[in-house]
């Protein structure tokens, strides 16, 4: 069975509007994908900051964020659910995106361009405001 990655980055859980809009998105989904599930709010992320990114520029990343940037990489279809916050995607969801933006796991580079390594074949964002 192919596997979608459901990236749950609603910050009021339950209370979230854009949450009861992509429950029964998932469920449905679920009949033709394993779905694996990553709940923002229960990662402790941090921003990439001066420290962090030294240690990847050395080729030292955390098992945590190779882990996460290989569940994205290996997905056939990810849907990614956050509510239009402070103007933008929830701050949180950005350190996610930003720590799993590893190279060689989920891009690569050649002397022209960057590309993905990504193999979703699909992806869709779910998101509601006021």
């Amino acid at each position: 069975m192919k596997k979608l990655l459901y990236i749950d980055s609603c910050i009021r859980n339950e209370l979230s509007r854009t949450k009861k809009i992509a429950t029964p998105i998932i469920e449905k989904l679920s009949e033709r994908y394993e779905v694996e599930t990553i709940v923002i709010n229960d990662l402790e992320l941090r921003p990439v900051q001066a420290e962090e990114n030294r240690r990847r520029a050395g080729g030292v990343v955390s098992e945590e964020a190779i882990s996460l940037a290989n569940k994205i990489k290996n997905a056939d279809r990810i849907v990614i659910a956050a509510p239009f916050w402070d103007m933008s995607i929830p701050a949180a969801l950005k350190t996610f995106f930003e720590l799993c933006s590893l190279f060689h796991v989920t891009f690569d580079s050649d002397d022209k361009t960057c590309y993905g390594l990504c193999k979703a074949e699909n992806a869709m964002f779910i998101t509601t405001r006021g």
